[in-house]
């Protein structure tokens, strides 16, 4: 979805609502552009993979230690 959207606010708080500002162009960059503010898909698998593989390895550890214990 690329275009021109148009926006018009408002500030809202507890005493009242502020008037609308003026219309301001504002650009949507294209789908396809990559943002630098978002993730890869590939660092999210590696960070996935990691935090299951960390966990895994906690109750294992956790689950060994009982029977030693018992």
């Amino acid at each position: 979805m690329s275009g021109t959207t148009y926006y018009s606010v408002s500030a809202v708080n507890q005493a009242a609502e502020g008037a609308q500002s003026m219309s301001q162009n504002v650009l949507v960059p294209n789908s396809g552009t990559p943002s630098t503010q978002t993730l890869s898909p590939e660092i999210l698998g590696i960070v996935a993979g990691v935090v299951v593989a960390a966990a895994t390895g906690i109750v294992l550890l956790r689950r060994r230690t009982k029977r030693t214990a018992s």
